[in-house]
């Protein structure tokens, strides 16, 4: 291995500080405009903040009713409790010194920066151990700047994707220390101790909380123990000194998620998109997979044939035993997903390929992998250059996923995330290096210019290059572009709604699926649409109030559903139907931006909300149709 670097007197005050500039700087640069104002990040912090004020209205721990989505039906949540309650006791401690309406959308607003500082320093501290000081440092600021993960943790996202990124971290931490105790064996590993993260417990119960908050942390423990499986197979990682306790761990976690999670007599319901009995029998399973191979890992030799079948195996035994059962698991979370709402959920940013490449996804994949890509040439010297010296445990984990994630993420943006997690472990070492070198260069110049390009390319630099990308791309706008949308739009709808001289009593509001979870956190109304997967009900009913041609179909959902108003915003860019795409000529949107307005409607003023592209309308659905013929 290379020498062990302390860091310098200068280093030890401009490292640290660049730090703190950079996370102070995509605060501001992230946060979503006037979200300082109240407004949060997107639907999605609405929705975590409803989940609340049900929990608070019914008291019931187990309720995981919706009842103002899908109106008048309601819905059910596939999420779990444990962000509510991190929420909730925020919420409780900014009342200490804040009126509580103030304190509860401040606790939304501030919530997911504040769990980034926690996640910062313990992405710091499962570097311990695996890489020198200075590469520490660089590594932190590589993870700072990492926009997909920026922009989960910005102002205004009130959502648990900071608990999912904890459990991600924590199954990197239990995976490192893992992979450093072969080292300690091979007398190869630096002289930093480990004592926060114990391998087996954290890892286990690190995907135990992941699988409980939500079912995008799966992919972090599978891949990491596919990862853990090869380094088995190659005598680098020890099944009975680690994963098999790490299992055991994972299924006890889970049973006690399960106990917190569901009522007793809901505990052996099935579900594939929230934590349920199908994910602790995954966890059992895992359990008894690391126990096999812990039972011959001492009987065969790494690389051999023997030890080859026996991973085969238990990878074949492990998937026929969760597929017999549960045969959609393996289909993934959407697994029982109808059609049209699958369609949706392609249309959402982060579920989107990045492939073909268009003028419109470049500048994307230039912010996401381009970490990646600027920091190939650095990381291949690298390894070339330490090649002899690595020990194998470190060399599978910084060359194998890597490239396995950047063709994830051409295919499915989301897998930005881990290219996220796994870059810094690769590029701190690497940076340090180079720098290293650099610092032996002749000439004072190149080599300050060195130091700031390799840092800057593996930091700002894509942010400046998808800046470049979107200023050079070819505009395909033709005429006069909308106003941009501004999110105090909808605040001051809503404040309109709450009003009675404007809307007398409760009612139910079909609007675009966007604002339904605004809408229905922030006034007395229930909502038809939501953006969430289980509404697909509510949904197929706003696809045709928005898409149909048809005035009796779409007069026809408001009587079903007892809907009193409608609320649209003029020329929405956002309204892309699934399957059909912008609304069609002759569509309830298409008319109502030509400023034809069909005899049914009948338009209310708006007063806070009367300057903005924000129409709401009185609907008059009708007469039922006569049903005493089918009687």
């Amino acid at each position: 291995m290379s020498a062990h670097r302390e860091l310098s007197s200068a280093e030890r005050v401009v490292l640290p500080v660049l730090v703190v500039f950079s996370f102070l700087f995509l605060l501001w640069h992230l946060a979503p405009k006037r979200v300082l104002e109240g407004a949060l990040a997107d639907a999605d912090g609405y929705h975590r903040l409803y989940r609340i004020q049900h929990l608070w209205e019914t008291r019931d721990w187990f309720d995981d009713r919706l009842p103002r989505y899908n109106a008048p039906h309601g819905d059910r949540s596939y999420w779990t409790r444990l962000m509510d309650v991190i929420l909730i006791g925020f919420q409780a401690l900014l009342g200490l010194f804040l009126p509580a309406e103030t304190a509860f959308w401040w606790a939304g607003i501030l919530i997911s920066p504040l769990m980034h500082v926690g996640l910062l320093a313990l992405f710091f501290h499962t570097t311990r151990g695996w890489m020198a000081p200075r590469a520490r440092w660089l590594a932190l600021l590589v993870f700072l700047w990492g926009d997909a993960i920026g922009e989960q943790m910005s102002l205004g996202r009130a959502d648990h994707h900071g608990l999912i990124h904890l459990s991600h971290l924590l199954l990197m931490g239990g995976a490192l220390s893992m992979l450093r105790e072969r080292e300690a064996q091979e007398g190869l590993a630096t002289s930093h101790p480990d004592p926060l993260l114990p391998c087996p417990r954290w890892f286990g119960l690190g995907g135990a909380l992941g699988l409980w908050v939500s079912m995008e942390c799966s992919v972090m423990l599978y891949l990491l123990q596919t990862l853990l499986a090869i380094g088995w197979w190659a005598g680098v990682v020890q099944a009975g000194r680690g994963m098999r306790a790490a299992g055991w761990w994972l299924l006890a976690g889970l049973l006690v998620a399960l106990v917190l999670e569901r009522p007793p007599g809901n505990w052996l319901e099935v579900q594939y998109d929230r934590f349920s009995i199908v994910h602790v029998w995954v966890g059992a399973i895992s359990a008894l997979f690391w126990s096999w191979l812990a039972f011959w890992e001492d009987r065969w030799p790494p690389h051999g044939t023997r030890r080859t079948l026996v991973l085969a195996a238990g990878v074949l035994g492990g998937l026929l035993a969760v597929w017999v059962p549960f045969p959609p698991f393996i289909r993934g979370p959407y697994a029982t997903l109808g059609p049209q709402m699958a369609q949706l959920m392609n249309l959402f940013m982060d579920m989107r390929p990045l492939w073909p490449f268009t003028w419109k996804t470049l500048p994307f994949f230039v912010l996401l992998a381009g970490p990646f890509l600027a920091g190939i040439p650095i990381i291949l010297a690298y390894l070339w250059s330490e090649w002899p010296s690595l020990p194998r445990a470190r060399l599978l984990f910084l060359v194998l996923p890597l490239p396995v994630l950047v063709i994830a993420l051409v295919s499915h943006i989301r897998m930005a995330v881990l290219i996220e997690f796994f870059l810094p472990y690769a590029a701190g070492p690497a940076l340090d290096w180079f720098l290293t070198r650099a610092q032996a260069w002749r000439w004072p110049l190149a080599r300050a210019a060195g130091t700031c390009l390799a840092v800057f390319a593996l930091t700002l630099g894509p942010y400046v290059g998808a800046a470049l990308v979107t200023i050079v791309a070819p505009s395909s706008q033709t005429g006069s572009a909308p106003p941009a949308f501004d999110p105090g739009w909808v605040k001051a709808v809503c404040e309109d709604l709450n009003d009675p001289a404007i809307v007398a009593s409760p009612t139910i509001v079909v609007a675009w699926l966007n604002y339904g979870p605004q809408i229905v956190c922030r006034t007395r109304h229930g909502v038809v649409g939501t953006p969430i997967h289980r509404n697909e009900r509510g949904l197929a009913d706003t696809v045709t109030v928005f898409g149909s041609t048809d005035d009796e179909a779409i007069r026809k959902v408001f009587r079903e559903r007892g809907a009193d108003l409608f609320l649209y915003l003029l020329d929405d860019p956002d309204v892309i139907l699934p399957g059909i795409g912008r609304p069609p000529a002759g569509s309830l949107p298409d008319r109502l931006n030509r400023g034809e307005i069909p005899s049914w409607l009948h338009p209310v003023p708006l007063e806070r909300a009367a300057s903005t592209p924000f129409r709401l309308y009185k609907v008059d659905p009708g007469s039922a149709p006569d049903r005493s013929a089918t009687q």
